[in-house]
């Protein structure tokens, strides 16, 4: 039994057996030494060792038997001190070294947690344990404005599973930062990074040296400045005083000033004149309503883009408007003379002096000797009509509000109740607010005297002093050292009291609770806290060094010497387990054990009223001294345990109910995980089919119209076609004979293949060789000729230069022509070399498994120029006698099809192209140019009628085209329209029956094969594969060929 308890009361502390049996007899003594202490019982005699030491290792106290183990005194405690004692939370695994003192023998070993973040095995190294930070995933999450995070760095013996020793880690992040100022007076090692602007604990992560700050003095801000005045609708700068601002670099956009108007944000330029200063640049503002004649405004100076400057002055600027609320001249005259307003005669208004005509009005200001207003007028009368509250305490300090009209005119006001001055709050158009102060008449009613400037207002009003509030009695007089538990007050007078609060000092620090008035007798208060820190809270009570209540201006109740107010420590709950989670069946109760839970308050009748939540469900609480029982409401699953009493709140971890089930744990989440899966796939497989019916549907419709369109589009470009191959029959009438075709002379044809861009090679000219040195030197061509004229040598020469690697593509087309050239008067020497360098080329690609159509493709060797240059040699009489005619015409003929339509200068892309890759394919308006011929006497052409005119078959051909283009537009409608058919049914008989005739025929049977080769209507003539758009059918038709 302990007598010296924290309440002054006995205590069981520990229960021994030290008799064998039978009651323990009342005459117990100590030893001489007060070591031991001698028990008997009946039959027994026992000397007894009481004395008690705290077991580092179980945490608990216990009779010492072993060294190291046990403290008997306080500097025999565990202590500990953590290297480096934060880190930041972009840190991992940091080793960390814990200086121990006192602790026991580890052998057996010892972890490392971080509370409910991680645990690892710790290294003891001598009088050290060196532990590891926890990893990337289990590093805690710092995304507010505060930013730390206290955990407490526990060591465990692994011995006997209990935490000997802790002490406090901090994990800090400096991203949460986003103002050079809280970034480096944080306590942590945060770094600013100024071109950046950012807030790191890594300085060299900066991009500059130059950029990194870590003193306040050296961040960019503003300095305070005077108070920063512009008036409304007047383009001014503002000049604001700074230091350490940064220069943007490339890049970087430069300075603005936002300022937030009425919620408005609103962007002015800035320009930096240099590290200390910075200007606004000229900008009117302006903001909505006139009942408001100065605003002042957040200013924020930014650069690029959202750089903040931070602002330690908390500089503002205010707008004004000299003509808001000032409508008279007296009350202009009254304005802030720093806004350096005055009235304007002319306009009659209150305004700046730029703004009013100085040759048609006078302006007047309260500094000129001419600062007095004319005709003054009596616009507004003030009255008065009541008063609430018409009584408060003797001693003052109730806001009383004075109700009436146009209690806003005129500049200075002054209240009294009696002789006593009632302190000016604010006033509106219908009330005036003041507080009252302490009367020295006693308890009686006085009357109200309200002054206007040198105006009294006279109404009846009167006031009434009454006796102060008293405290008679509070119960219960004790609470918890984080208080709110509920507190009722019993008194006199209490309902006077406009805002009464309950107060308690402790360790020079002040805390206050609102109260809440019932009636004249009674008012309830939630206790405020104690000033105690509840990590290291003491088991013994406290009592507050002050205790008492503010009732207005009260004074002899801020502190009560009567009451016997007393704190008790805060309750202390444990955690349900080392995870953290709790497992239980459906209706089991949730115990959650501590200490503190029952405050010991003489009588034993103390209760603090305790809220159990579990998930957001209550549960109903029975206390006692050591465990709360509650019932777990009707839920399953997982939840989270929340206790609440007082001004605290506690989560001693999660409650998982699991649901009666015949099945097991596992087999539910297979049968669940299963389902899902099932579940998932059917949903999958239903969005891809809907999707891909979708795509399908799309894609057919999309399909089906492109056929439209390229339906009609065909259709009409065969329509098209169809109208020019029957309007552009043209036939080359120009002489195509030998003098009219271009032909090369034999050498200037084989030197452009040979060498081709080469005009003067040198196998053209005589050999230029001085003369000591040219017979030498013909002697040594001339053996070269016998070895080029040697079948083995040309081969192995050819093959050993092909062989090297410097040997270009130039290279070898020079030598196959140099070659060609030698041999061109033995073309049968020529041929047989020529054969077997193409027989050894076509091994050669057989080897290396090159497609066939790649050979002969591009001349990448002897061998294929040389076969170039043997079809030169031998094509060129074909060429002039046989196929040179021909080709020429068809390159005319050719030339005048594509210059037919438009043909793209740059691409070289055509209209009438023949190649389908220089296909002019999109469709482009142009018209036919068409030329006035002269005559050989100089005069136009006569455009009349063509029947006026002689017929000429020779300029038939000419003439053709533009009289068919005008007879196109013809209808018979006329004898002259007539007559001109006939006359070209005449004239055409001959030129059709010898030439035109029969590819017109084969045109008609072509497109009537086209025609039939698709269903025809038999009554419209309509055809699927009609040429003439006005004659498709367009729905779709399901026929069979026959």
């Amino acid at each position: 039994i302990r007598v010296d308890g924290p309440t002054k009361n006995t205590l069981e502390y520990e229960i021994v057996q030290v008799v064998d049996a039978g009651p323990i007899l009342r005459d117990m003594a100590f030893s001489v030494d007060h070591e031991h202490l001698y028990i008997m019982s009946e039959k027994q005699l026992v000397k007894f060792v009481p004395v008690l030491s705290w077991c580092t290792r179980k945490e608990r106290c216990e009779r010492s038997s072993e060294p190291r183990r046990f403290a008997s005194e306080m500097k025999q405690c565990v202590r500990l001190t953590v290297h480096p004692n934060n880190i930041s939370v972009s840190q991992y695994n940091v080793l960390l070294v814990l200086e121990t003192y006192n602790v026991p023998e580890l052998s057996a070993g010892v972890n490392c947690t971080f509370e409910d973040l991680s645990e690892m095995d710790g290294l003891v190294v001598g009088s050290q344990i060196q532990c590891i930070s926890p990893a990337a995933k289990e590093v805690p999450q710092i995304i507010t404005e505060n930013d730390h995070h206290i955990v407490q760095l526990q060591l465990k013996s692994k011995e006997t599973g209990m935490t000997f020793a802790s002490t406090s880690f901090v994990f800090y992040n400096c991203s949460v930062h986003n103002s050079c100022l809280s970034c480096v007076e944080s306590p942590y090692r945060c770094h600013w990074c100024k071109y950046r602007h950012v807030c790191t604990h890594d300085p060299s992560s900066c991009s500059f040296q130059e950029g990194r700050v870590k003193l306040p003095e050296d961040c960019p801000q503003l300095l305070q400045a005077e108070k920063i005045l512009v008036p409304v609708e007047v383009i001014k700068p503002i000049t604001l005083k700074a230091k350490n601002l940064p220069q943007p670099q490339s890049g970087q956009r430069g300075y603005e000033c936002i300022l937030n108007i009425q919620g408005n944000e609103q962007r002015v330029p800035a320009l930096r004149f240099n590290s200390s200063s910075v200007q606004c640049q000229n900008t009117s503002y302006s903001y909505e309503g006139m009942e408001i004649n100065s605003l002042p405004v957040e200013l924020t100076v930014v650069w690029n883009g959202n750089f903040n400057i931070d602002n330690p002055a908390q500089n503002k600027v205010h707008l004004y408007k000299c003509g808001a609320m000032r409508d008279s001249c007296g009350l202009c005259l009254k304005a802030d003379p720093d806004f350096e307003c005055g009235w304007c005669e002319g306009q009659n208004q209150c305004t700046l002096k730029q703004h009013c005509p100085a040759q048609d009005s006078q302006w007047l200001e309260l500094s000129s000797t001419k600062g007095k207003c004319t005709n003054p007028k009596i616009t507004h009368t003030l009255t008065l009509s009541d008063l609430k509250p018409k009584r408060g305490p003797v001693s003052g300090g109730t806001q009383v509000t004075i109700t009436g009209n146009n209690l806003n005119a005129g500049s200075n006001v002054i209240v009294t109740f009696g002789r006593q001055p009632c302190l000016f709050y604010r006033r509106s158009t219908k009330h005036i607010i003041c507080n009252t102060t302490a009367s020295d008449e006693g308890f009686e009613k006085v009357k109200v005297s309200v002054r206007v400037d040198k105006a009294k207002i006279h109404q009846e009003l009167q006031y009434e002093y009454v006796e102060d509030p008293t405290i008679l009695r509070i119960e219960p007089e004790w609470s918890i050292f984080s208080g709110n538990t509920p507190i009722a007050v019993w008194g006199t007078h209490l309902d006077l009291i406009q805002n009464p609060q309950i107060r308690a000092k402790h360790g020079g620090k002040e805390h206050i609770n609102n109260c809440e008035v019932q009636n004249s007798t009674e008012m309830t208060c939630q206790a405020p806290a104690l000033a105690v820190d509840p990590n290291h809270q003491s088991e013994l009570a406290e009592r507050p060094e002050e205790f008492g209540f503010i009732l207005d201006n009260v004074q002899s109740l801020l502190i009560l010497n009567k009451t016997n107010f007393t704190y008790y420590p805060n309750p202390v709950f444990e955690v349900f387990s080392p995870s953290g989670i709790l497992e239980l069946k459906p209706g089991s109760p949730i115990i959650l054990k501590g200490k503190n839970l029952i405050p010991p308050v003489a009588g034993g009748n103390a209760k603090l009223n305790y809220t159990v939540l579990v998930g957001e469900k209550p549960c109903v609480v029975t206390v006692s001294d050591v465990q709360l029982l509650c019932e777990s409401p009707n839920l399953i699953g997982r939840h989270k345990v929340m206790a609440r009493v007082g001004g605290m709140e506690f989560s001693p971890g999660m409650v998982y109910i699991s649901p009666d089930s015949p099945l097991s744990l596992p087999a539910i989440v297979s049968i669940a995980v299963a389902g899902g899966l099932l579940i998932i796939f059917i949903v999958a497989v239903l969005i891809a089919y809907k999707r891909k019916s979708r795509e399908s549907d799309l894609t057919l419709k999309r399909l089906q119209m492109q056929m439209d369109n390229l339906e009609s589009r065909v259709a009409l470009e065969c329509k098209e076609a169809f109208a020019e191959l029957q309007t552009d029959i043209h036939e080359l009438t120009s002489d195509l004979d030998g003098a009219g075709i271009p032909f090369l002379d034999y050498r200037t044809y084989t030197m452009r293949v040979l060498f081709p861009g080469i005009e003067d090679h040198p196998v053209l000219r005589d050999l230029e060789v001085p003369g000591y040195r040219q017979e030498r030197v013909e002697k040594g061509l001339k053996l070269f000729a016998q070895l080029i004229n040697n079948k083995v040598f040309l081969l192995s020469f050819i093959r050993t230069l092909e062989s090297q690697r410097s040997f270009s593509m130039r290279d070898r087309g020079n030598v196959a022509s140099l070659i060609m050239t030698v041999l061109q008067s033995k073309l049968e020497y020529a041929t047989d070399v020529l054969k077997q360098l193409l027989a050894d080329l076509i091994d050669k690609n057989l080897e290396s498994k090159n497609h066939p159509k790649l050979l002969l493709r591009r001349t990448e060797s002897v061998a294929e120029k040389m076969l170039t240059n043997w079809f030169t040699f031998l094509l060129y009489k074909f060429l002039k006698e046989c196929a040179g005619e021909p080709l020429f015409s068809l390159f005319c003929a050719i030339k005048q099809q594509m210059e037919k339509g438009p043909i793209d200068s740059i691409t070289g892309e055509a209209r009438y192209s023949l190649s389908e890759d220089k296909l002019i394919r999109q469709q482009i308006d142009y018209k036919t140019l068409v030329y006035e011929l002269l005559s050989d006497l100089g005069s136009k052409t006569d455009k009349a009628d063509p029947l006026t005119k002689p017929f000429d078959m020779a300029n038939m051909t000419n003439s053709f085209p533009i009289l068919f283009f005008s007879w196109t537009d013809f209808r018979t409608e006329s004898v002259a329209e007539k007559m001109l058919t006939n006359w070209f049914t005449f004239l055409l008989y001959k030129f059709l029956k010898e030439c035109a005739g029969e590819p017109l025929f084969s045109l008609f049977c072509a497109i009537k094969q086209q025609m039939e080769k698709g269903p025809i209507d038999s009554i419209t003539g309509e055809a699927r594969y009609s040429l003439s758009e006005d004659k498709l059918i367009r729905q779709q038709i399901d026929y069979k060929t026959l």
